[in-house]
């Protein structure tokens, strides 16, 4: 299996935490209900710091006994399961998400309605041949 790409600093993607929908689930995007549950959760705890930087699984624990009541054992199993996958990468407490996990996140639930960062603009030929179809059209 390919090494995983790491992300060390929010610049790493161009996905931010934000452009992900943290109110939706990520049905089938991970294998299992847990799995996919703990993704929504760890995208919600990088939405609060506003970041995909690595976190402590002592934040993670944190942030969801303060806003949902959840113990840090709760999680443990899923947790695994997405190293194992080479969704995040574990490494003495401190977890790394990958570009896949991220990607995967967005592919599942895109925040809907978000203006373009940049506008691109359509390269010339395409708009002559646009042009010329418009044209060509009431004589077909």
């Amino acid at each position: 299996m390919a090494t995983p790409l790491l992300i060390e600093r929010t610049s790493d993607t161009p996905i931010r935490p934000k452009d992900i929908d943290g109110d939706s689930a990520f049905i089938g995007a991970f294998g299992q209900r847990e799995q996919e549950t703990l993704a929504l959760w760890i995208v919600r705890l990088c939405q609060a710091r506003k970041s995909w930087r690595p976190f402590k699984i002592t934040d993670l624990a944190n942030y969801y006994a303060i806003h949902y009541g959840i113990k840090a054992e709760d999680f443990a199993y899923s947790l695994s399961f997405l190293t194992k996958q080479d969704w995040v990468v574990v490494t003495e407490g401190t977890v790394t998400l990958t570009t896949s996990f991220v990607a995967q996140c967005y592919l599942h639930a895109p925040v809907l309605g978000l203006p373009l960062r940049k506008r691109v603009r359509k390269p010339k030929v395409i708009e002559r041949i646009s042009r010329l179809e418009r044209l060509l059209k009431p004589c077909v």
